[in-house]
């Protein structure tokens, strides 16, 4: 039954798609009363068959889907049965609701292929989930196949680990960085670990909570991340880039990539999350004492991310009205014939100053603050003592 809806879900959902976007581009440019997409003639011109044909293939994509997820149940519950663990395909809302502290299961759209180890000891498990990120037009999904540790983050701060993708450095270029660590100071190999470290993962407090703060996490939590972070840590993930991590309530929560692993890979996946779990463990470990490194000087590096953010704004709203003036006077730019294509022309040129302002807010957050940080550096080089003022007594003892 659950099956039937969600193919139904689907054919819906592309009907209503298609239906809409139908709409829109017909009025875009009308004459005489007729849209635009009316007047191409059959099949486009008809808005019901264009629905029906979404329809359909809706349906043949949900069908894909129910197939694909099936097959993909049958070998999970084999490589539990391999493996010797319990398996269950769909999992109940209630099993989950201890971990629902983690920020990927809290707001899941499905969770299933569920495979918990047996016997008395500490139990792991493996589970795929659909995790919707975001609210109204902008949520997305994403498939994980997540290795869930109860208990394995007593003592850790809350914190989430995630690789430097594209998105996490346009994050980083409105200033939420998050917890970082120092370079300067260090020894030449220690100041790779923290540079490689750097180069691949993404530190903060949460998503959720790193968002509401708008990436300025207090110096306190900063402080307790960076401490269940020692060197050991960050050596071990700087060589094993991809990993995903959350830590919340106590419990793990590892997975590697925005798509379902394949089943023949869950062993290894576990036999990873466990080894990244216990590199995380050993690390706060008092007995181990691996040297904590520093974060850096707190007020020196928003400064410069707020000079990089205002000056590289001015700077691409400044450029962003100039182009729409030079453009608006006809400087080389001979008006389009068709008054659809000039009113969306039109449009662009208006939302120039605002475009400019969005590209040099971002291109000053990566281009100006690292040069800051750079010549900031090099002014402490380079800078001589000052030297003591004749009123200033001489420090040395007399002779």
């Amino acid at each position: 039954m659950r099956g039937l809806l969600a193919v139904i879900g689907s054919a819906i959902g592309w009907m209503v798609f298609v239906g809409f976007y139908w709409v829109l581009h017909n009025n875009i440019h009308r004459v005489n009363g007729v849209g635009w997409l009316a007047r191409q003639g059959w099949p486009l011109g008809d808005v019901w068959t264009c629905v029906t044909v979404a329809g359909f293939l809706g349906a043949l994509a949900g069908i894909g889907r129910l197939i694909a997820r099936r097959r993909r149940s049958a070998a999970a519950a084999r490589v539990a049965e391999e493996m010797g663990f319990s398996s269950t395909a769909d999992v109940p809302v209630g099993e989950l609701k201890p971990f629902e502290s983690l920020p990927v299961l809290k707001r899941r759209g499905w969770a299933g292929n569920l495979m918990t180890s047996r016997g008395d000891g500490q139990s792991v498990s493996v589970l795929d989930v659909t995790t919707i990120v975001g609210s109204g037009r902008g949520a997305r999904s994403y498939n994980r196949t997540v290795a869930l540790l109860p208990s394995a983050s007593e003592g850790l701060p809350d914190f989430e680990l995630r690789p430097r993708s594209f998105v996490v450095q346009l994050k980083a270029g409105f200033g939420m960085e998050g917890v970082t660590f120092t370079q300067e100071g260090l020894a030449p190999a220690v100041a790779e670990v923290v540079r490689e470290f750097g180069r691949h993962y993404h530190l903060s407090s949460g998503s959720e909570l790193f968002a509401a703060q708008m990436g300025w996490s207090t110096s306190e939590d900063d402080e307790a991340i960076r401490r269940a972070f020692p060197l050991e840590v960050l050596a071990y993930f700087a060589a094993n880039p991809g990993w995903r991590v959350q830590s919340a309530g106590g419990n793990l929560a590892l997975w590697r990539g925005d798509q379902f692993c394949p089943a023949s890979d869950r062993q290894r996946l576990l036999t990873g999350a466990l080894e990244a779990a216990h590199a995380l463990r050993r690390g706060s470990d008092p007995e181990v004492a691996s040297p904590v490194m520093a974060g850096p000087p707190q007020d020196e590096a928003v400064a410069r991310q707020v000079v990089g953010l205002v000056l590289g704004a001015f700077l691409g709203f400044v450029a962003g009205v100039w182009v729409f003036l030079a453009v608006a006077m006809g400087l080389g730019f001979p008006a389009p014939p068709e008054p659809g294509v000039r009113i969306w022309i039109q449009r662009f040129l208006l939302g120039c100053p605002l475009i400019g302002l969005v590209l040099g807010a971002l291109l000053g957050r990566f281009l100006l603050t690292p040069v800051l940080a750079r010549l900031a550096r090099g002014r402490r080089r380079v800078t001589p003592p000052r030297a003591p003022s004749p009123s200033a007594p001489d420090p040395r003892p007399e002779s």
